[in-house]
This record gives structure tokens, sequence and C-alpha cells, in this order.
């Protein structure tokens, strides 16, 4: 098979799973039509018998995509439908069906790779809704790859390293922009317009603005959203809650796993300095610390759970800063030691 065939088979793959994302999310808001709603309780995958074949980076992606969206809509934090439908007993049939719906797209994605059910009635669906559903677009970097793309709107974003984010292109600047952060860090440069507002989705903050620059770290392995404001002003939602409006050299950090928010005056330099190369760390916590280690010098880390338990990392790395330079200061502060092994790092007492 040509490489022009697998791009095609694997948009093919990516746009079904967006579809059935799309399907889901609307299902549980009660948005859909008679058929879709017919289509999600009567789905049994577990007979389908067509097979989309894919490679296993392929099947993780498109899984964790879905998991994403359902799951970050339903506030469920681990793959458990068995005792949310426990709970669901006690109030109606109807919660459990749907949360047996989740489960039987996670039986078929999960366990049995990307097996997508061909019956007629999802086959019509796809057809009718091929011109109107949600396709998004991609860009997506590496991890130790930092990227700056111009959107078409004039806007200009840096994206870090292992940063995911979307759009929908054919709806995109129409009468807002609104763009996805699913994972990562982006230094957004917003090209102002009062009528076309600018929004970001991260987790489950929405960071509005009409024309401005500021920064957002939301990765999924550190369960915290932080918005850093270089220029104008930005106001940033919980659903219907706003959380607050910031200015220059102020920040947000939201705390996704204790459900909590904090504000605080912060440099904006120190934020975006990655792009430079710069490695700064601001209350940063051992997961932060790998990340960045990853990021910066493709190296993960070893060590014992105690060590660096607890502990907030405030210090800073010019763009020169070798691997060793970084992993002395971190181990003589407090009182560690480390080994390099191939492109292990581990540190011990």
């Amino acid at each position: 098979m040509d490489k022009g065939k697998k791009k095609e088979d694997s948009a093919k793959r990516r746009d079904r799973l967006m579809w059935l994302s799309d399907l889901l999310q609307r299902y549980f808001k009660n948005e859909v039509t008679k058929e879709e709603k017919e289509v999600i309780e009567e789905w049994q995958p577990e007979k389908s018998p067509i097979a989309f074949s894919a490679r296993p980076n392929e099947i993780q992606e498109g899984c964790e995509r879905v998991k994403e969206n359902v799951f970050a809509y339903l506030n469920i934090s681990k793959l458990d439908l068995k005792k949310k439908v426990e709970r669901e007993k006690r109030f109606s049939i109807n919660s459990i069906r749907r949360y047996a719906a989740v489960a039987a797209v996670f039986a078929l994605l999960l366990g049995t790779g990307l097996y997508i059910t061909q019956s007629n009635k999802v086959d019509h669906l796809l057809t009718a809704n091929a011109k109107n559903r949600i396709s998004k677009s991609y860009y997506e970097t590496n991890d130790s790859e930092i990227k700056k793309i111009k959107l078409s709107d004039g806007s200009v974003l840096h994206l870090n390293g292992g940063t995911k984010l979307s759009f929908v292109e054919n709806e995109f600047n129409k009468s807002k922009r609104e763009v996805w952060l699913e994972n990562g860090e982006a230094f957004f440069e917003v090209k102002k317009d009062p009528t076309r507002p600018f929004i970001v989705h991260s987790g489950k903050l929405e960071t509005i603005v009409r024309g401005t620059s500021f920064n957002i770290k939301a990765y999924a392995e550190l369960n915290e959203n932080v918005i850093s404001v270089r220029s104008g002003r930005v106001e940033v939602k919980k659903g219907k809650e706003t959380l607050g409006l910031y200015i220059k050299n102020t920040q947000l950090t939201y705390y996704s796993d204790e459900n909590r928010s904090v504000s605080e005056k912060a440099n904006w330099e120190d934020a975006a300095a990655w792009i430079n190369g710069v490695l700064v760390f601001h209350n940063a916590d051992r997961n932060e610390l790998s990340l960045r280690l990853r990021q910066k010098f493709g190296v993960s880390i070893n060590c014992d759970e105690t060590i660096l338990h607890n502990t907030k990392l405030n210090t800073r790395f010019n763009e020169r800063a070798s691997l060793e330079d970084v992993l002395n200061n971190i181990c003589t502060l407090y009182n560690l030691r480390y080994s390099i092994t191939d492109k292990s790092v581990n540190i011990y007492k």
C-alpha cells in the first residue's frame, strides 16, 4: 500500500472516530435525532463482521481521543463504568442504558481494536452527515519539537513539545475562532478582531479573548491548567462560571484533580521562556521535572516514589544548560545523587 493510500485510510479512521465521539456527546446532551438515538441504544458492536486494520499506535490514539472527549463531558476520571452503573441503578433505567452505550463503544475500541459496526443505520448516518459532521484538523508536535503555525485569521501559535491542537476548519473564523488544546502547551498571539472572539478549550476551561497574547500549559499528565497573560485581557470560564479576568503578568492555575483554581501575579516571560529553549520551573513537581527533561534532553527519570515527593521546584536554566547542569543543581539542592544510563536518569538518595 502506497503512502497516499495509507494516509487516506488513516484520515477515514480518524473521521469515523471523531464522528463516534461527537455522536456520543450529543446523545448525552439529548441533542441527537431519533435515528441517531436508535443507533446508540441498539448498538451491537460484537456482531460486526468487518474490522479496520490499524497499527497499535493508531488504535491507541483513536481510543484515547474518544475516551478523553466522552469522559471529559461525563466528568469521569477513571474508566470504571461498572461502579457508575451501580450508582445509576437507584435513579433510572435510561441512565443505565446511556452508560451501557459508552461501555459498548469502549469494549469495541479497547477490547477488539478498531472494530466499528457497519450496520445499514450507521452507514446511512455517516453518509447523511458527511458534509455537516464535525471534522477537526490537527497540529501536533513530538516531545522534543517546537512548532510555529499561523492560522487563517492571522493569529500566530507556538506549540511546545508533546502538544496536540485541533480546530474545525470550515467553522473557524466565521462567527468565532475556536481551537482545542487537547494536550500540551501553546503560546497564542491572537489577531485582534472585536467581532469574532478567539476561544481556547483546554480540559474543562475556556479561555476567551479578542486580541491578546498568552500562554496555556495543559499537559494531561500534570493535572493542571495554567494560563499566563502577556498582553491584553483574558477571560477564563469553567462551564457557565467565570473564574476571572486576567491582564499582563497575572496567571490562573486550575488543578483538575482537586477542582480548584489559584490566581496570582507571575512573570509572563517565565511562562513562555520555553519558546527560546529556556528551562523554567515555577512551583513544579516531580511530574513536571520529568516532562521537561524528556522534552529538552530526551531522557526519562527513574526514582523511588519518596524522592522529590511534594517538592515544588523554583529555578531557571538558560538555553545552553546541559542535562548535567540541571541534574547537578537539583541534586545538590535536595541532597540527592544521579546516574545516567542511555536515555534514562536514575535519581537516588
